[in-house]
C-alpha cells in the first residue's frame, strides 16, 4: 500500500469519526429542545424561575405538587433525563397532581435561595412533591422508574393523616428542613413501625442542619417512655455542645411536637 493510500484511507476514517460524533450530537441535542418544548408549551406544566418558586409553593393549596428543579441547559445530561421522565409522568398523573418545573440557568449556578432552601444537590436534579407548603418527598437523580409509586406513596400520607408528621407548613428555621433528610425519615420510619407500648420520640434543632433525637419504646408507662426519650436526648444534645433542651416530637403514634408541655400532660392524664 502506498504512502497516499494509507493516508487517505486515515482521512476517510478520521472523517467517518468526526461525523458519527456531530450526528450523536445533533441527536442528542434535538432531544433536549424536543424535551424543552414540550415542557414549556404543556399547559399542565408551571415553568418558574427559581427566585418564584418558593411563593408559588406556599400558595399551592390545590392537588399535590410535583417539582422538578432541574435545567434546559445541554451540559448537564442528567437534567434532560430528568426532564423526560418529568413530563412523561405529568402527561400520565395530570388528573392527581400539579406540575411545577424549575429551570435554573446555567446548570450547577448557585440561584438563588429557593434552591437552598430545599437543600438541594446542585450537581443533579431533584424532584419534591409538596402537599399544603410541606415536603412529603425528595427524590435526587434522573431516574423516574419508580416514580410512581413515590405518588402513589404522598397520596398514602395524605389520606392517613400524617401530615403533622411532617412538621410545619415552609418557613425559615423549621424543624421541616430536618424532616426531609433521608437519615431522619428513616428515623422516623423505624419508630412508627415499632409495635410496642409504650413508645416515646423527642428532638433537638438548631437550624443549618443541626439535630438530634431520641426513640424510646417498649415501656411499662406512657410516661416513662417519655421521660427516658427526653433524658437520652438532652444528653446527646448536650454532648454536642448545643444550648436548649429537646422537645417531645411523637408520644405514642399522635404528633405532639407544636403542643405546649401542659397540653401533652392534660392528654396523658385522660388515659
Amino acid at each position: 500500500m502506498t504512502l497516499l493510500a494509507y493516508n487517505c484511507r486515515l482521512l476517510s476514517f478520521c472523517i467517518s469519526i468526526t461525523c458519527l460524533g456531530l450526528l450523536l450530537f445533533s441527536q442528542a441535542s434535538f432531544g433536549a429542545v424536543s424535551n424543552q418544548k414540550k415542557i414549556t408549551s404543556s399547559t399542565h406544566i408551571t415553568v418558574l424561575k427559581p427566585q418564584h418558586t418558593f411563593k408559588k409553593i406556599r400558595n399551592h393549596s390545590k392537588k399535590p405538587l410535583v417539582v422538578l428543579f432541574s435545567s434546559f441547559d445541554r451540559r448537564c445530561p442528567s437534567c434532560e433525563r430528568a426532564n423526560q421522565g418529568f413530563y412523561k409522568l405529568s402527561e400520565q398523573q395530570k388528573k392527581r397532581f400539579d406540575f411545577i418545573f424549575v429551570n435554573t440557568m446555567p446548570w450547577a449556578a448557585k440561584e438563588l435561595e429557593t434552591s437552598l432552601h430545599y437543600r438541594v444537590n446542585i450537581r443533579h436534579p431533584a424532584t419534591m412533591m409538596f402537599y399544603q407548603g410541606k415536603i412529603l418527598k425528595r427524590v435526587i437523580g434522573d431516574n423516574y422508574s419508580k416514580m410512581t409509586s413515590y405518588l402513589n406513596e404522598v397520596e398514602q400520607i395524605i389520606a392517613s393523616d400524617r401530615l403533622a408528621l411532617y412538621g410545619k407548613s415552609l418557613s425559615g428555621r423549621s424543624f421541616n428542613e430536618v424532616i426531609i433528610s433521608d437519615k431522619y425519615r428513616r428515623f422516623l420510619d423505624k419508630y412508627l413501625a415499632s409495635k410496642r407500648n409504650y413508645k416515646a420520640l423527642a428532638v433537638a434543632y438548631a437550624g443549618r442542619g443541626k439535630w438530634t433525637a431520641s426513640q424510646k419504646v417498649g415501656y411499662s408507662s406512657q410516661q416513662k417512655a417519655n421521660n427516658q426519650a427526653l433524658k437520652q436526648c438532652n444528653e446527646n444534645w448536650k454532648g454536642k455542645g448545643q444550648a436548649g433542651s429537646c422537645k417531645l416530637y411523637m408520644v405514642g403514634n399522635r404528633y405532639v411536637f407544636n403542643n405546649a408541655s401542659v397540653q401533652i400532660d392534660q392528654s396523658l392524664a385522660l388515659k
